[in-house]
C-alpha cells in the first residue's frame, strides 16, 4: 500500500485544460497521471457539460474555446505544500499543452475546491434532464476507444454528453431529454443500452443503465449481463437472507 500525506492548510489548485476531442482529452490525462507531474484526480468531460460551469469558473474559462461543440475539457486537481504544487502545476500545463491542448488554464484554491464540488455533484444534476444514463467501467487504456465509440450512440438524432476519469477507466453518458413520445423513443432507448454493452464488452468492461423509462427499466436488466460467478453471488445471499426480505431484485441476475 502507498499513502499520501498532505500538511496542514494544504496549497490547493486545478488546472483546466481544453482539447479538440474527447477522446484526445482523456490519452492526455491518463498520460498526465502516469507522470511525476501526476494529479490527485482527473477528469474528462464533453462542451455539454463543460458549458454548466459555475460562474467563478466559466469567467476563467472563455479563453478555452468552449463554445465549439467538439472541444472537450480536462480538469486536474492538486494540493499540497504550495512550492510543490506551483511546480508541479506548472510541469503538468507544459505536458498538457504537448500532448494537444488547445489552451491551458490555472485556478488556485477555493475556485478550485468548489469546481471539484461542482464535478462531483454534476450526474445528480443532470441526471433529471437525460432520457438515459450509462456507466461504463473499463480498463484505463481502453479508455479513449471505448469513450469514442460510444460518443456515436445516437438517441433521437442527439449523442451523449460524458465524463471520464482516465484513471480508473469509468464513463458516464448521458442522452439528453427527447420531445418525442416516450413510446417513439423507447425502441431508441433500448438499441442505445444494446449498442453501449455490445462496446463495454468488447473492451473487456460492464455498463450498468443508472437511468432510463420505466417502461425500458422493465425490459432490461440494468446492470448488465450476470457473471459467471452469480451462482456462487446468489449462495452467498441465500446463505445471509434465506427469507429474501433484504432488498429481493436489487442486483444483477435479480438477486
Amino acid at each position: 500500500a502507498s499513502f499520501k500525506l498532505l500538511p496542514n492548510n494544504p496549497h490547493s489548485g486545478m488546472l483546466l485544460a481544453s482539447f479538440p476531442t474527447l477522446a484526445a482529452s482523456i490519452s492526455a490525462g491518463r498520460k498526465l497521471l502516469h507522470s511525476p507531474a501526476a494529479p490527485m484526480g482527473c477528469h474528462s468531460v464533453t462542451s455539454g457539460i463543460s458549458r454548466r460551469l459555475q460562474d467563478s469558473v466559466q469567467a476563467a474559462s472563455q479563453d478555452l474555446g468552449l463554445s465549439e461543440e467538439d472541444t472537450a475539457l480536462t480538469f486536474a486537481f492538486y494540493s499540497g505544500r504550495a512550492q510543490a504544487t506551483r511546480r508541479r502545476m506548472e510541469e503538468a500545463a507544459a505536458l498538457l499543452l504537448a500532448e494537444g491542448a488547445n489552451a491551458v488554464q490555472r485556478i488556485d484554491d477555493s475556485a478550485s475546491n468548489g469546481m471539484l464540488r461542482w464535478l462531483t455533484d454534476a450526474p445528480a444534476e443532470i441526471n433529471p434532464n437525460s432520457v438515459l444514463v450509462i456507466k461504463v467501467s473499463v480498463q484505463s487504456k481502453s479508455s479513449a476507444r471505448t469513450s469514442a465509440e460510444c460518443g456515436e450512440i445516437l438517441i433521437s438524432g442527439e449523442k451523449p454528453e460524458q465524463m471520464a476519469d482516465p484513471g480508473f477507466g469509468s464513463i458516464r453518458l448521458l442522452w439528453p431529454s427527447s420531445t418525442e413520445g416516450a413510446a417513439e423513443v423507447e425502441l431508441p432507448i433500448l438499441d442505445a443500452v444494446q449498442q453501449t454493452r455490445q462496446i463495454a464488452s468488447r473492451y473487456s468492461g460492464s455498463a450498468v443503465v443508472e437511468r432510463c423509462p420505466l417502461s425500458v427499466k422493465r425490459q432490461i436488466d440494468v446492470w448488465g449481463d450476470a457473471p459467471d460467478s452469480l451462482a456462487v453471488m446468489r449462495s452467498i445471499k441465500d446463505r445471509f437472507d434465506p427469507n429474501g426480505i433484504l432488498n429481493p431484485g436489487r442486483f444483477l441476475g435479480g438477486i
